[in-house]
């Protein structure tokens, strides 16, 4: 009933005087006025098109009058007004459209632009608000688009990041292709950014558990099959998408060098308890443990995972048994060591500042015990 009473009122609306005075109405409200008279009449809107788009400005206003443009078939008239715009205006008024993909004819109206603009639909980013565009002919352009500009890194990675958060979990088994088939570090290192970006991870309505659990999947798979120097990447993806077990195990990927025969990664700390005790006098003892990883632990976890076990191992008592206080601290391997060689130039290092850190006292030195996480 609503709709006849509307289709009614249309139809009953007399578009000439609108028309008439829109030739008077100033540039800001141009906009509004091309809407009312396409609600009025839509033949007379379209007509108008040509001439109202040289007065229509860029704004709320010029974007709703794109859309009804769009949709009444004015759609050369609304490409070539965005194309005269600064590439701010453009893009606000690009990203206000690619949101309108509700209405059926904005959808084709962005195909027939990439058409027609070749090249400057990329290099002006007509495609950047297209992340919401949710229809088929759009989600084929991103996809042929991604293609074609692979060769392109700065402008693939964008586009990438466009069409996975368009398709969601559905962009999965294109980007696992890509995975698959690229051989350049930091191209992969692009695609492995798109995994979350698919899942859904910084949207505002909050990330897609099914398309997370896609996204993580495929990760798992291929991650720690790829160069090294992409496994902090890997690691940061799988983090995003709450695969916290999966981003560990990527520490011997990450340090495939100097992985152990057994599949895990060699550490080093150094626990180190300076005392002042009753008599004044200083004291210091330096404990040490060779720490045999499983292959989840990555640098910037030895603290926390470490340090309550060597809090066990080490038997922390100077400052008791001297009846004085003490400070008591940790010092880990950088990155993950090869072999007891290594450990022991490293342990050099250490125990040289923690003497010159300490001058006129001579440190007791424990021999190293072994320690498995």
């Amino acid at each position: 009933m609503l709709l006849l009473a509307f289709s009614a009122l249309a139809s009953a609306c007399d578009a000439k005087p609108l028309v008439a005075a829109f030739a008077e109405v100033s540039p800001a409200a141009a906009g509004d006025e091309f809407v009312k008279i396409a609600a009025c009449d839509a033949a007379a809107a379209k007509a108008l098109a040509p001439e109202a788009f040289k007065r229509i400005i860029a704004g709320p206003g010029g974007q709703a009058a794109a859309v009804q443009a769009v949709k009444l078939g004015a759609g050369p008239e609304v490409l070539a007004w965005i194309g005269r715009m600064q590439p701010d205006e453009r893009g606000s008024t690009l990203a206000q459209l690619g949101d309108s993909c509700a209405t059926p004819e904005v959808g084709p109206f962005f195909v027939a632009s990439a058409a027609t603009l070749a090249e400057r639909f990329y290099s002006e980013r007509w495609w950047a608000g297209l992340d919401g565009c949710r229809v088929p002919e759009v989600q084929a352009l991103l996809g042929s688009a991604v293609t074609a500009k692979r060769k392109d890194r700065t402008l693939f990675a964008a586009l990438l990041d466009v069409y996975a958060r368009n398709l969601g979990g559905s962009a999965v088994p294109m980007l696992t292709d890509l995975l698959k088939s690229e051989t350049d570090t930091m191209v992969l290192i692009d695609i492995i950014d798109a995994f979350p970006a698919a899942a859904g991870v910084g949207d505002a309505a909050g990330m897609n558990a099914e398309a997370a659990k896609a996204a993580s999947a495929a990760l798992r798979e291929l991650a720690p099959g790829l160069p090294e120097k992409t496994a902090d990447q890997s690691r940061k993806a799988l983090l995003s998408l709450g695969d916290e077990l999966a981003a560990d195990k990527l520490s011997v990927t990450r340090y495939r060098p100097v992985a152990q025969p057994d599949g895990g990664l060699l550490y080093g700390v150094v626990g180190v308890e300076v005392a002042t005790c009753k008599k004044g006098d200083t004291r210091v003892e330096i404990h040490q443990a060779q720490v045999k990883d499983t292959g989840h632990t990555w640098p910037d976890q030895l603290a926390e995972r470490v340090e309550p076990k060597a809090r066990d191992l080490f038997a922390l008592e100077l400052a008791a048994n001297c009846k004085g206080t003490s400070a008591i601290s940790f010092r880990y391997t950088e990155v993950p060591i090869k072999d007891a060689a290594a450990y022991g130039t490293w342990l050099d290092t250490q125990l040289k500042e923690i003497q010159s850190a300490n001058p006129g006292v001579n440190a007791k030195v424990y021999p190293y015990e072994p320690m498995s996480l």
